[in-house]
């Protein structure tokens, strides 16, 4: 019996040693992985931030350029529009218009924070949600509103502002012109394609609103955690 536990204690020694470093081993590999893991979960929530801190400047401009356009629609459903020597101003502001662009969101983050996740590297679920709901709702319907009202601006009301209306100097109609601009300006037609323009202009406006006060809160909540 002795020389059995004999023989045997070399083997269970090799077997011990054996196990610990497998053991260590694999305590290594969940150490580095951990580590990596935790390395890209700092540096994609320090892209959010960067994302989240743009998306809520290009909001605030993109509300201040509503703004400006909802003063332009002011104008074209005042008398002050009647008055030919303000043609000239209409018509450089919608130019101005017509250059609508899209806003340029950001998803650089957003994109890698939903890879991340997938893989289990994310350790606060809730901003997950948070950033999904922002992207995926508030985001989406925002650029569909914005979408919708672009293409109004391209291709129904610019181009049938110029067409009815004269590109020169009020100052240079003749009495004849003056009179056909403010039949055009007074007509129903005109006045209904601008108050439909007013109210895309508010659905974007407050879809901006919410989008900025969501992007916000986000930031906001992931600045508490990391």
């Amino acid at each position: 019996m002795n020389n059995l536990l004999e023989r045997l204690r070399p083997l269970a020694r090799d077997l011990f040693i054996l196990v610990a470093g497998i053991m260590l081993s694999l305590l290594l590999n969940d150490w580095r992985e951990n580590r990596i893991a935790r390395g890209d979960e700092q540096r994609v929530m320090q892209q959010l931030k960067e994302d989240l801190a743009q998306d809520t400047l290009v909001l605030g401009m993109g509300q201040q350029s509503i703004e400006m356009l909802d003063g332009f629609v002011a104008f074209l459903m005042s008398e002050g529009a009647r008055d030919p020597d303000s043609l000239m101003k209409a018509n450089i502001m919608m130019w101005q218009v017509s250059s609508f662009t899209p806003l340029p969101l950001q998803r650089t983050a957003f994109n890698e924070l939903t890879y991340q996740n997938s893989n289990r590297n994310i350790r606060h679920p809730e901003l997950i949600s948070q950033a999904i709901d922002l992207h995926e709702g508030r985001y989406n319907l925002l650029r569909k509103v914005v979408d919708m009202h672009g293409n109004y601006l391209l291709e129904d009301l610019v181009p049938w502002y110029h067409h009815n209306l004269p590109s020169n100097k009020g100052s240079e109609l003749t009495p004849d012109e003056l009179q056909r601009v403010a039949t055009i300006l007074e007509d129903d037609v005109f006045q209904n394609k601008v108050f439909w323009l007013k109210i895309l202009m508010a659905n974007v406006n407050a879809g901006m609103e919410q989008a900025k006060s969501a992007a916000v809160a986000l930031l906001e909540a992931v600045n508490e955690e990391y």
